[in-house]
């Protein structure tokens, strides 16, 4: 399941939004709950550290939202050398399985991307090349629930 937000898409065609080395993301999503592709729920939530009960209650959540059209902040940017990601606040309505919900803007082509919760702490440390600009004037953005194929 995505959070799919193409005005995030709208802006970062525009020159000067990511570091020239950056290649723009193809998709500007948020993930929200990944879904066995072979039917293993029990696995599949152990993977995301849910129990099956919840992966299920969260998939039903879901299943009732989709299509739905919901307003979105975001509310800072992290850049490193590799990635740019925008984190975002979502309603309380959508669930969200990660830790740190946001969308991932850009990146080096051929780098592995990195988790947001590793750029966070990484931004923490002291002489860190990770950036952090925090957003307190965040417009709303538009986003729409899909089930990822």
């Amino acid at each position: 399941w995505r959070f799919d937000l193409p005005e995030v898409k709208q802006v970062l065609l525009q020159r000067g939004s990511l570091p020239a080395c950056f290649d723009i993301r193809a998709d500007t999503v948020v993930e929200l709950l990944k879904l066995p592709a072979d039917g293993d729920m029990e696995r599949t939530a152990k993977e995301q550290g849910l129990e099956v009960d919840a992966l299920e209650a969260m998939t039903d959540a879901l299943e009732a939202l989709q299509g739905e059209t919901f307003e979105v902040r975001m509310t800072k940017i992290v850049i490193s050398e590799t990635m740019a990601c925008a984190l975002v606040a979502l309603p309380p309505v959508v669930p969200h399985v990660g830790k740190v919900p946001h969308v991932i803007l850009g990146s080096r082509q051929g780098v592995p991307l990195a988790s947001v919760e590793d750029l966070l702490k990484q931004a923490e440390a002291k002489g860190s090349s990770v950036t952090c600009v925090d957003l307190p004037g965040s417009r709303p953005l538009l986003g729409r629930l899909i089930r990822a194929s």
